[in-house]
């Protein structure tokens, strides 16, 4: 215990200034005593540690003093690396120079090149490329932000929000964070959200502990349980789409998938992007509509 709170001490040394006795002493709950020996003890390891006297007194550690790359394991260093290596496949500004950084601290013989993120959609590029820079700066920052965000319905809002983190769920970004008209925490598809703007407001309020994580579209529908039957012709685009729990193979080599939907205009689009290759098994009724949506296109042609 007092390994790790030796440990905690240097972190928060390095991090701080100066910081009283009393002040490291709430901290860690317990005694200034037990504070005083702590020191004694980083002291005589020849932690550059020094105490000043007075109203503006306090402990601090010298400004040059570095942490040796031997207090993190070498999974925790690969961790770290890791986790710079994502930053750096999102594009995030400067990840490139501390990666560089800290690959050198750790003497790294490996180089981090097995991932690469693209936001961007066809056409917007460099665009989609600035917005994820600029929601990265927002949330870490704490900065309000504003933008125009398009409903699936393509009805377009003004919404004024407090972001709190980057999400990629059912294949697609999504954006968690406070909304200042709904108030309440909402996610917002990246890719609708248009003429983002930050603000010089800042606030305080902390992503929420409930990591359970619904869209919009989970939210606002009853989902309704469907059994489709696919041709083997489409069987690629099956496993981008369903996980192979929810498939079954009949004798024929046709793909039986029972999976949920909500009962909307967008799974009618959906389903019509198979052609042929689907049949409507379950519900009953969803042939009727589906026949009447058929009838429909034809009249355009």
């Amino acid at each position: 215990m007092q390994v790790e709170r030796l440990l905690k001490m240097i972190f928060l040394l390095i991090r701080r200034e100066k910081i009283t006795t009393q002040e490291l002493a709430d901290y860690f709950a317990v005694s200034k005593r037990t504070i005083l020996r702590d020191i004694e003890t980083l002291s005589m390891a020849n932690i550059p540690i020094f105490t000043l006297k007075g109203r503006k007194g306090g402990v601090g550690i010298m400004e040059q003093y570095t942490i040796n790359k031997t207090v993190f394991s070498q999974e925790e260093q690969e961790k770290i690396l890791h986790g710079l290596q994502l930053l750096k496949a999102t594009k995030i500004p400067n990840t490139e120079m501390l990666l560089d950084k800290v690959d050198v601290l750790f003497s790294s013989n490996e180089r981090f090149d097995w991932l690469e993120i693209d936001f961007s959609s066809f056409g917007s590029q460099e665009k989609e490329k600035e917005k994820f820079s600029q929601l990265q700066y927002a949330i870490i920052n704490k900065n309000v932000a504003t933008f125009d965000y398009f409903t699936s319905e393509l009805k377009q809002n003004k919404r004024t929000v407090e972001p709190v983190r980057l999400i990629f769920k059912n294949n697609a970004w999504y954006v968690q964070a406070y909304c200042q008209y709904k108030l309440d925490f909402r996610l917002f598809r990246a890719s609708r959200i248009k003429n983002l703007t930050l603000l010089d407001e800042k606030f305080v309020r902390a992503a929420p502990q409930d990591t359970t994580i619904k869209t919009n579209y989970e939210d606002h529908y009853q989902m309704i349980p469907f059994v489709l039957k696919f041709s083997p012709e489409i069987s690629y685009r099956l496993f981008d789409e369903y996980d192979e729990s929810c498939m079954t193979l009949d004798q024929e080599g046709y793909f039986h998938v029972t999976y949920e939907y909500a009962d909307n205009d967008w799974l009618v689009r959906h389903l019509l992007s198979f052609g042929k290759h689907v049949e409507i098994i379950e519900p009953k009724y969803m042939k009727v509509r589906m026949r009447k949506e058929i009838e429909k296109v034809l009249e355009n042609y």
